[in-house]
């Protein structure tokens, strides 16, 4: 499949929702989960919980995200940004 910027940062802010909900993440709230929401001081996750949720994010878009860039990631805004950045090098990512 190839995504675009939209499609990207919709399925992953739809995903964040979900898994977040699935991991019983203590602060997470749907409703409010923007591209500003950090992914420890917002959604509490932890790092086992961080890690199923950026493996599912691999899997959901097909790429692999070396553990050196998921150093990076603070917000879901930084996810977005992450995972177009390997999208876009897979040549998964419209122009």
């Amino acid at each position: 499949m190839e995504w675009t910027r939209e499609t990207t940062k919709a399925a992953l802010l739809r995903l964040v929702e979900e898994k977040t909900r699935e991991l019983e993440a203590p602060f997470a709230d749907a409703a409010t989960i923007t591209e500003d929401t950090r992914i420890v001081g917002d959604l509490g996750l932890d790092s086992l919980a961080q890690m199923e949720l950026m493996a599912a994010i691999e899997d959901h878009f097909g790429v692999s995200i070396p553990e050196e860039a998921l150093r990076n990631i603070d917000s879901v805004g930084d996810v977005v940004t992450t995972v177009e950045r390997f999208l876009a090098e897979s040549g998964k990512l419209a122009r």
